[in-house]
């Protein structure tokens, strides 16, 4: 439990910047145009930082341990970047908060893909499974009082400005924010024992076959490590199974639908308030998306007993039916947003999408684990598949007859390296699916923002500065094609 800490304050910052972010460029005078250029920091940061940091840290030989290192530095960035949010001077405040957003998403995908694998690093192969539920339940946690702070009046309880002061609100969560990061990071950092990767020893081919082991020893350099993950996730898409590869389609049009309801929901609830560019109206989309988590986190405890026993043959396709009941539901709570005009009427809207959200992050990895392991994709000397969320390196070995490590799979038959689709590889390529169709939709509400900023017709259009519903509303257009699917075998 102690080395998943650090996925608390993870997950405490991720909020912090989901509640606050759109609403602290905003009030610097950011576009909504530009805004959503700003926001293609999180969706590049997970495409290209998660299967790099995976390769690096995976090949460090640093005497601290492979993960301490990324840790360490990603931990850093978030810190400095969240205090240059926070505390960002009146003249440079546009590019310092706006470089500030990119340098966290980038740290954030560090600290996070680094303590991912240093939690599957420490923990022995049968507790794999628990360790993983803690991770999550722990980022879960984090998230809840991540919220519940931005919801809380800090300035009227700390004292330490006028009350209602939405820079002095967004400093004190700044402050408390960095130090509940650096306070869970101790915790992993020192309840968790790495041993640090050795570096190679070359074997003779006499003492390999001796030894029954076939290695490729050389040190992974540089380029080599960080082309690795790439290449693996290329080769690996064209050998998906057809029941992973069935849920990253679907995946990619759920995203679609998702990323504006993440990043603009409580821009959305503050919108509804009375003075929308006030603390309380910040306040009030922290209130809501603390009930969203609150809801989700709820729906992952309870959601698991409607599915039956995992052995049952109608197990995979009741899950397939329950997403896609999910995802209905998100998309007649986004078309309700045009009739809702009040705070408590959105908090109710945002809050109920926490049903939606709860099963978007419980079912599609369930999906694919199972399948990992009833397929047999993934290959364990142990019969218990260890499942990390980080692509292997460019270490490949063979002990006996038989092992897969790292993305890899060696044939006897053949001197050719051929992929393997292990864990961490098939959730990269998952990754992917996740991404781009992030990168697709910042540009989507980009274009509806320049409409709507250009179009003379924007206040009979968007009454009430209604733009924020109208991305959630065309967005989840894309989640009936995702529910769709689902049906589709």
């Amino acid at each position: 439990m102690a080395t998943t800490a650090i996925l608390f304050g993870i997950g405490f910052t991720w909020c912090v910047q989901f509640g606050y972010g759109t609403l602290r460029l905003m009030s610097l005078g950011v576009s909504k145009p530009v805004l959503a250029l700003v926001w293609l920091a999180g969706p590049l940061s997970g495409l290209l930082v998660q299967p790099l940091v995976g390769a690096l840290s995976d090949a460090s030989l640093s005497r601290y341990g492979r993960r301490r290192p990324f840790i360490l530095v990603g931990v850093l960035g978030i810190c400095a970047s969240v205090l240059a949010i926070a505390f960002a001077p009146g003249s440079f405040a546009i590019p310092v908060t706006v470089a500030a957003f990119y340098t966290l998403d980038f740290s954030l995908n560090t600290a996070m893909a680094a303590s991912r694998a240093l939690v599957v690093d420490v923990t022995p192969v049968h507790l794999q499974a628990s360790a993983n539920s803690w991770a999550s339940g722990m980022q879960g946690l984090g998230t809840v009082f991540g919220y519940f702070a931005g919801f809380v009046d800090l300035t009227q309880l700390f004292g330490a400005v006028d009350s209602g002061d939405t820079v002095g609100q967004l400093r004190i969560l700044g402050v408390i924010t960095c130090t509940v990061l650096v306070f869970t990071t101790a915790v992993t950092f020192f309840s968790a024992v790495e041993t640090p990767l050795n570096n190679p020893i070359e074997f003779s081919e006499e003492e390999e076959e001796e030894e029954g082991t076939l290695e490729n020893v050389s040190s992974p350099t540089l380029p080599k490590s960080c082309l690795t993950p790439f290449q693996d996730i290329l080769n690996g898409y064209t050998h998906l199974p057809r029941k992973i590869y069935r849920v990253c389609v679907i995946q990619f049009w759920a995203w679609l639908s998702w990323f504006p309801f993440c990043f603009y929901a409580s821009s959305w609830i503050a919108s509804k308030h009375t003075d929308p560019e006030s603390e309380a109206a910040v306040r009030a989309g922290s209130f809501a998306l603390l009930w969203n988590a609150i809801v989700s986190l709820g729906t992952m405890v309870l959601a698991p007993s409607l599915t039956g026993a995992s052995h049952n043959a109608s197990h995979i396709p009741r899950l397939f039916m329950i997403w896609s009941v999910s995802l209905v539901l998100f998309f007649l709570l986004m078309q309700s947003t045009v009739w809702m005009d009040t705070v408590n009427g959105a908090t109710v809207i945002v809050g109920a999408a926490g049903v939606s959200w709860g099963i978007a992050l419980w079912v599609p990895l369930g999906i694919i684990s199972e399948h990992l392991v009833k397929d047999a994709v993934l290959s364990c000397d142990g019969g218990c598949p260890q499942a990390t969320l980080i692509a292997g390196t460019n270490l490949y070995r063979r002990i006996g007859s038989s092992n897969a490590e790292n993305g890899t799979r060696y044939d006897s038959s053949t001197t050719e390296v051929q992929p393997n689709l292990s864990a961490g590889l098939v959730l990269g390529i998952h990754n992917v699916f996740i991404v781009i169709p992030q990168l697709l939709s910042s540009l989507l509400t980009g274009f509806i923002f320049w409409v709507a900023s250009e179009s003379a017709l924007q206040p009979s259009m968007v009454p009430h500065d209604d733009v924020f519903g109208v991305c959630l509303r065309a967005c989840s257009v894309f989640a009936l094609v995702s529910a769709w699917l689902c049906w589709v075998k």
